[in-house]
């Protein structure tokens, strides 16, 4: 009966297991016979199966192929008509704008405009938000003088508020770059939905037509 020598047998599990070093390591010319790992070139590729053991496919010249999922971005376009026509005095209205299910949103514009209330005293508010809860994640905070209106634009917001986060002025940089630098993302869940809140905190009741508008860019990932 043929042996084979125990020594023999540590000395291949030892060159198996053994920690490349030297020229052949890594970033220089091949000097020996090290063994590659890389893929094959097939002219027409053969159809796999489930639970199939395959190699990985290159093109001609080498370059492995890959398959990207998904889909090109898309504008898309939301205009949100108010539930009422009427905010009464101490009142809310709140709007919520959403990413199509498994994408992700980028504001690229938004046209937001509430008419002045005309004889009223105090001031009318309006809120940006991401989520429902608000002030979470709070992107704009403007109040308004009631008897002016509230215009919020990627130029700026008409009529100085006389409280904001940010603080833009009509035509102010700062708030141009704010929504161009930050790229602001929203969702199609409740925690990264786009919410837009009216506040009408005058003495009378706000009956102007109100307008809500957003344009994003959509990709197709998750949050």
């Amino acid at each position: 009966m043929a042996t084979f020598p125990f020594e023999n047998l540590l000395s291949g599990v030892k060159k198996l297991w053994t920690v490349p070093t030297g020229a052949d390591a890594d970033n220089a010319a091949v000097t020996k016979n090290p063994i590659l790992i890389g893929g094959r070139f097939s002219t027409t590729p053969a159809t796999r199966h489930d639970g199939d053991v395959t190699t990985l496919e290159t093109d001609s010249t080498g370059r492995l192929l890959t398959v990207l999922s998904g889909r090109k971005a898309q504008i898309a376009i939301a205009n949100s008509a108010p539930a009422t026509t009427v905010v009464n005095t101490t009142g809310q209205e709140t709007i919520t704008f959403a990413a199509s299910a498994g994408s992700i949103a980028t504001l690229v514009h938004l046209h937001i405009n509430i008419p002045a209330i005309v004889g009223s005293t105090g001031n009318h508010r309006l809120e940006i938000y991401l989520g429902t809860i608000a002030p979470s994640n709070l992107i704009l905070d403007a109040q308004v003088v009631g008897t002016n209106l509230i215009r919020v634009n990627p130029f700026g917001i008409q009529n100085t508020p006389t409280y904001s986060t940010p603080t833009p002025a009509q035509g102010d940089q700062a708030w141009r770059d704010f929504l161009t630098s930050n790229g602001i993302k929203f969702g199609n869940a409740a925690a990264n939905l786009l919410t837009i809140r009216y506040s009408n905190t005058t003495n009378t009741d706000q009956t102007g037509t109100r307008t809500y508008a957003v344009r994003s860019v959509e990709e197709a990932v998750t949050w």
